[in-house]
């Protein structure tokens, strides 16, 4: 089970949890080191992970996959709303820090939300922690705050 506290902060447009896995951990030590600043292969297994948990919430989630500027992305489906999921990646000190954002698109941030696509982000925002403590169990994970 997962022993970490879930703790997470808002950004200017999304929501921010962050992920500190240890890097010998089962999953994740069989998965070579990045060869460039970008796409480890830990961000994208992690945001696999995630997402399958999203799916069995109910959400419409599309493939995670690799993508520009970071180690990987997918789109989100909620009532009403559609959100990205981006995750980063860096190693330090023998662990994985993963940063996972819920972001609106560009389009959806020039106006407040509706009553209705409000609940929808905060019902997806509220769904990372238990989607992360039941995906990501048997981990050696922590969910952190500190950026």
């Amino acid at each position: 089970m997962t022993t970490g506290r879930v703790i997470h902060g808002r950004t200017e447009s999304g929501n921010r949890f962050v992920f500190l896995i240890e890097e010998n951990s089962e999953a994740i030590a069989c998965l070579a080191a990045p060869t460039r600043a970008f796409r480890d292969p830990v961000g994208l297994f992690i945001l696999r992970q995630l997402a399958s948990g999203f799916r069995r919430a109910g959400y419409a989630v599309s493939e995670p996959r690799p993508a520009k500027a970071c180690d990987a992305l997918c789109e989100i489906s909620a009532p009403k709303l559609r959100l990205f999921a981006v995750v980063l990646v860096e190693r330090v000190d023998g662990k994985v820090r993963s940063i996972l954002e819920l972001r609106l698109p560009r389009r959806w941030r020039r106006g407040p939300l509706s009553e209705e696509e409000h609940k929808s982000w905060v019902a997806a925002c509220a769904q990372v922690p238990v989607i992360a403590a039941e995906c990501l169990a048997g981990e050696s994970i922590q969910l952190d705050l500190a950026g």
